[in-house]
């Protein structure tokens, strides 16, 4: 049989190429597609999933039947698969406190020797009850890579008096995200990334040693500190930390001795980022960013600084910046040459130098984003757009938050030549169609609207696009401005290439 004869490998772009319904009449072919689709590493495609969070109960009886059925359907098929499934996500609910703990146990019995990833949503109760086990089960998970750990009841339950911090270790585990309250230290030797409170990756009774993370790479804070304790040693564990590449605060960030501490030890950072707000006491304190000379990709979302001195920022001893995303307006930027994909903040107060800005370094620009501030017509920073034109190497362009009528494009002073993508998003947009789009955009490939009402991505942009011949021909149509203009805010007309 020359099917028989294909190797494995071949075997898994087949089945890529088939939805699920389709594997599984696969699956029943012939005992080696059913190995190789439920035992071999091809099962990295399907996740086991016991969702105890689906049960809404509307009357509290059904409720408890409902989540008795529920459990008794997973242990059922637990039991009895002879899938080596290797991605597990369970979501536990007090509903099911009954079952919880066997649930757990036949899932290490029947998983452990092949999981490598394993996401838990877990109560506070079950939380409670089954962080022990799990202490005890993943150091003999010999293939687990990913762990997630999330409460499902965030806000409900606080873990401050919690007499007992145990310690979670394994040898294999590489990447471990936490959004919990439950305490817990960590020591896992091979773990490149962490997301979730940087007191998880600190040591037992906070001790001067290195972390027990030596081989973290990639960092994200993303669970704000509530033990004030910890709070006044997070800049010993940042001067702990092993050397980064990256590091992400998704959590407000308003201590200069913690921002200090990052620009002095962590200088081997790729990238860093502050996606909410970073509050400094003065710019002083920010212009230490210049020690991070290794940094490639830099994001600020939101500046302020105390003292309300000008926001006058220079990147250019940052010889390798490459990316820089300034969401947060300020008053002026100073970029090195080598920056090739920007994002600015531009309202009307700062537009002249935000212009001044992208035309320093207008060469070697190939991805922009406008992040603007335009409520209303007369809002839009048109000489902002007029100058787009002079970026000669511009690929991608993004403008967010702008107010888009039939002929906000009219005012570039020539066609764009080079740019491929054009992605528009905003709460006002009143048009889907734009005057002379073709010819200001002609080698255009990817054209993405976003409002809050419809997302529409299109690779034929020339649907969009309204010549003045076409918008006198079809404006004398109507007998009315509000015809007229309801004719030009409905969505485009072909369905099969938008979503």
């Amino acid at each position: 049989n020359y099917i028989d004869s294909l190797p494995d490998e071949l075997l898994y772009m087949v089945f890529d190429l088939l939805n699920l319904k389709s594997v599984k009449a696969a699956s029943l072919t012939c005992r080696k597609w059913n190995n190789i689709l439920f035992s071999s590493v091809y099962t990295n495609r399907f996740t086991f999933v016991i969702d105890a969070m689906k049960l809404i109960p509307s009357i509290p009886l059904s409720f408890v039947s409902r989540a008795k059925d529920l459990a008794s359907q997973a242990l059922r098929v637990l039991a009895h698969t002879r899938r080596s499934y290797r991605n597990v996500r369970w979501s536990a609910s007090s509903c099911m406190n009954l079952y919880n703990s066997t649930i757990f146990t036949t899932i290490d019995q029947q998983f452990a020797n092949y999981l490598t990833r394993l996401e838990l949503s877990l109560d506070y109760s079950t939380t409670v009850d089954i962080f022990p086990r799990l202490v005890q089960t993943v150091p003999q998970m010999s293939q687990l890579r990913t762990l997630q750990l999330k409460d499902s009841d965030w806000n409900s339950f606080c873990f401050s008096n919690q007499d007992i911090i145990p310690t979670l270790r394994s040898e294999t585990l590489r990447h471990l995200m936490v959004r919990s309250q439950f305490k817990f230290w960590v020591d896992l030797p091979q773990l490149e990334s962490f997301n979730g409170s940087l007191s998880v990756i600190d040591r037992p009774e906070r001790i001067l040693e290195p972390l027990a993370v030596p081989s973290l790479k990639f960092l994200t804070i993303s669970v704000a500190e509530t033990d004030n304790e910890f709070k006044t040693r997070q800049p010993t564990v940042i001067r702990l930390l092993p050397p980064v590449e990256a590091m992400h605060w998704k959590v407000k960030l308003s201590s200069d001795e913690v921002f200090l501490t990052i620009c002095e030890s962590c200088t081997t950072l790729t990238e860093l980022g502050f996606h909410r707000s970073l509050c400094l006491s003065n710019i002083g304190v920010y212009s230490n960013l210049d020690k991070l000379i290794n940094l490639r990709v830099l994001t600020i979302n939101d500046l302020k600084i105390a003292d309300e001195s000008p926001l006058d920022l220079d990147f250019s001893p940052l010889t390798k910046l490459e990316k820089l995303s300034l969401a947060a307006v300020v008053d002026s930027v100073t970029l090195p040459k080598s920056v090739q994909m920007l994002e600015l903040g531009v309202n009307q107060n700062n537009e002249q130098s935000m212009i001044n800005t992208i035309l320093d370094c207008s060469e070697q620009l190939i991805e922009l984003v406008l992040s603007l501030c335009a409520e209303l017509p007369e809002d839009m920073p048109t000489e902002m757009l007029k100058i787009l034109p002079r970026l000669k190497n511009l690929v991608v362009l993004e403008i967010e938050n702008g107010y888009f009528g039939e002929s906000t494009f009219l005012c570039l002073e020539s066609p764009m030549e080079r740019l491929r993508t054009l992605k528009l998003y905003e709460d006002h947009l009143r048009m889907y169609r734009f005057l002379q789009l073709k010819e200001k955009f002609p080698n255009l490939k990817e054209l993405v609207i976003e409002s809050l009402e419809k997302v529409s991505k299109s690779t034929n942009p020339d649907l969009y696009s309204l010549s003045a011949a076409d918008f006198t021909s079809r404006s004398s149509r109507f007998g009315s401005s509000a015809e007229f203009e309801s004719y030009f805010t409905s969505p485009s007309p072909s369905s099969s290439d938008s979503d």
